[in-house]
C-alpha cells in the first residue's frame, strides 16, 4: 500500500505515516503527501536530513519561506497543520523526542513572517515573527 519514496523522503517515513491516517478522502492524502514531500525537500536543501533534527525555527523558517514565495495565508496554514500532523505521529512513534510543530501557526494577517526590504533584499528575521524587537531592528538594517 505504501508508496516507495527514494532518497531522503524515505528517511522520514512519509509512508508509514500516511497508512497510519486512516480516516481521510483519497484526495486529501494525496494533498498531505504533496505537502509532506515539499517540506521535507525544502528541509534537505536547508541541511535537515531526518525528523530528530527539526526545531520549530526551521518550521517558522519554512513557513516565512513559503510566505515570500506568494503562497495564500490559508495554504500556509494547511501546510502547518499537515507539519502538526505529521510530528504528532513522529513523537508517538518515537521518531521524535519532542514534537517541534506543537503550537505551530500560520500567521493571520496583520502579523509578519518577515519584511520585505527590497526586490532584491529580504530581511533576516523570519524566525521572530511576533517579535516587535525584531521587526523594528531589522527595519533600521534596511534602512541603511
Amino acid at each position: 500500500m505504501g508508496r516507495d519514496y527514494s532518497g531522503d523522503v524515505a528517511a522520514w517515513d512519509v509512508s508509514a505515516w500516511l497508512e497510519s491516517l486512516t480516516r481521510i478522502a483519497p484526495s486529501t492524502r494525496s494533498v498531505y503527501e504533496r505537502d509532506m514531500v515539499a517540506a521535507v525537500a525544502w528541509l534537505d536543501e536547508h541541511g535537515v536530513i531526518d525528523p530528530a533534527a527539526v526545531g520549530r525555527r526551521t518550521l517558522r523558517a519554512y513557513l516565512a519561506d513559503l510566505d515570500r514565495s506568494g503562497y495564500a495565508r490559508r495554504t500556509i496554514a494547511r501546510k502547518a497543520s499537515v507539519l502538526r500532523r505529521y510530528f504528532d505521529w513522529a513523537r508517538r512513534t518515537g521518531k521524535v523526542e519532542t514534537d517541534p510543530s506543537a503550537a505551530l501557526t500560520a500567521p493571520k494577517g496583520g502579523h509578519y513572517l518577515g519584511l520585505r526590504c527590497s526586490d532584491d533584499h529580504f530581511c533576516q528575521f523570519t524566525c521572530f515573527p511576533f517579535c516587535t524587537f525584531a521587526i523594528c531592528f531589522s527595519m533600521l538594517l534596511c534602512a541603511r
